[in-house]
């Protein structure tokens, strides 16, 4: 019985989790003028950025739009959150755009969420996690050997010395 219980209420918490995400809407007619809207707009995008990711691949197409822009429209323009990026980094959003969207995505929200704000290290951490958690969640992603290979570099504690190449040699 105690089994039952507690399957039922995981089972339900998913669903609301689910739910609560399915259901985020795109802010209509949104601007980015002044430093005082991209704080504004801050709760929308830690929303949008987890609708991006729990949302499959291949559901809500047009939404996926709408939202990807909102999201790379604020990370493009915000003053005070500057997401970095690299060649090799950019080359893994190729077969899969969404991927690369995921990762500054990700990057920024960790930052906005004020975990050692400022920290580099963390924040690409966070970036990249949150690229891998999509690519190994959604199936319709196209698989990426560039992938595949830096989550088994992750697995085996080097993706940090990778980030960090990567990053500083630009």
């Amino acid at each position: 019985m105690k089994t039952k219980c507690f399957l039922l209420i995981v089972l339900l918490f998913s669903v609301c989790t689910l739910a609560k995400a399915q259901t985020f809407e795109v802010p209509q007619n949104y601007e980015f003028n002044t430093q005082a809207d991209f704080r504004k707009y801050e709760p929308d995008l830690i929303k949008a950025v987890s609708w991006f990711e729990q949302t499959p691949y291949n559901e809500q197409r047009l939404k996926r739009v709408d939202v990807a822009a909102f999201i790379m429209t604020w990370i493009q323009r915000c003053p005070y959150v500057t997401v970095e990026t690299s060649e090799g980094i950019n080359e893994l959003g190729d077969k899969n755009n969404d991927l690369l969207v995921t990762y500054l995505a990700g990057y920024a929200r960790f930052v906005l969420q004020g975990h050692m704000l400022g920290a580099q290290t963390g924040a690409r951490m966070a970036g990249m996690k949150a690229l891998f958690a999509k690519y190994e969640k959604d199936k319709l992603i196209i698989r990426d050997k560039r992938v595949e290979k830096l989550i088994k570099l992750d697995q085996e504690g080097g993706l940090q010395a990778w980030l960090s190449d990567e990053l500083n040699s630009k």
